[in-house]
């Protein structure tokens, strides 16, 4: 799930997949 991610985005992947799901949500509307 964190391929090609630093290992920060680790500890910080919940806020990253919030943030990708905000994005998601924009675009589905």
């Amino acid at each position: 799930m964190n391929k090609g991610l630093s290992p920060v985005a680790s500890s910080n992947s919940s806020s990253s997949v919030c943030n990708l799901r905000s994005v998601n949500n924009d675009t589905n509307g």
